[in-house]
């Protein structure tokens, strides 16, 4: 079924069309509040907020900004980070391996792998670890990142690169090490 058909039905207060939004998309949700969550039990009260929030909010969505998914999927990271702001903590989950490829890090990619590769990020300090997370792995812009952090488009910015920079120096001696070793 069509998406917007669903939303219509949803809107109408279907609860069979309420349903099927949430087991369509509680899979989506759950993946993105774990990145951003210490806890099982703290990933599924972000969840449940996060679709309160979407069910609430339905009717703003606008398809010719973005779409669905992407659309829910910023409600659950601004979920999650409000959370996190509240018991001034930020954390990343390393359970969530599958959304890390070599693609990260183009220039070193290939040769690492996830698991490392979810280590060096958690060893990030916490800024540049939760705007590298939003901007490379959730896809939101400077721009959205810095509205959501309450920062400025060029402290996102140079954030991310000097994350990029961290990471890539971890990276060489990680390689080093290998071709000694």
């Amino acid at each position: 079924m069509k998406v917007l058909s669903l939303i219509s039905r949803c809107l109408k207060n279907e609860r069979k069309a309420q349903f099927e939004l949430y087991n369509r998309y509680v899979d989506t949700v759950a993946l993105t509040c774990q990145r951003y969550s210490n806890d099982a039990s703290r990933m599924e009260d972000n969840v449940q907020k996060t679709f309160i929030k979407i069910f609430s909010h339905l009717a703003t969505f606008d398809i010719d900004k973005a779409s669905f998914e992407t659309w829910i999927k910023k409600i659950a990271v601004n979920e999650c980070l409000m959370e996190n702001r509240k018991h001034h903590r930020m954390v990343f989950n390393s359970e969530v391996v599958e959304y890390f490829s070599p693609s990260v890090l183009p220039d070193f990619g290939s040769h690492i792998d996830s698991e490392i590769l979810i280590k060096v990020v958690e060893e990030l300090p916490a800024g540049y670890r939760t705007i590298f997370l939003l901007n490379v792995v959730d896809g939101f812009s400077h721009k959205e990142i810095a509205e959501q952090l309450g920062i400025s488009e060029n402290t996102s910015r140079s954030q991310l690169f000097k994350a990029r920079r961290l990471l890539e120096k971890k990276f060489e001696n990680l390689l080093s090490i290998e071709k000694v070793g």
